[in-house]
């Protein structure tokens, strides 16, 4: 890759007039430049966006420890019924 780089741009004149000819004749080139422009002065965000959430003080309040979650039971590949319940009772 890095002779690519080397031999086709660096030392190739003709390639990047080509492609700067090409980038005007199809459009890209100004499209390119225009969203370079656009990023360039963007303005910047230095601040914290908050977010206002609706409602906050009416949302539950969980208790995970007082009351913890039941174990999810996900499918388990190519393992008969005897050996699924033996994992599940060595998970729980």
């Amino acid at each position: 890759m890095k002779k690519f780089f080397t031999r086709c741009i660096l030392l190739n004149p003709a390639f990047i007039i080509r492609r700067f000819l090409r980038g005007i004749r199809t459009g890209e080139f100004f499209w390119d430049v225009y969203y370079a422009l656009k990023f360039f002065f963007m303005p910047t965000t230095g601040g914290k966006n908050k977010s206002n959430y609706f409602a906050k003080d009416r949302w539950p309040i969980y208790d995970f420890k007082v009351n913890p979650p039941k174990p999810a039971n996900y499918q388990i590949v190519r393992k008969n019924q005897q050996q699924t319940k033996n994992d599940i009772n060595l998970k729980i």
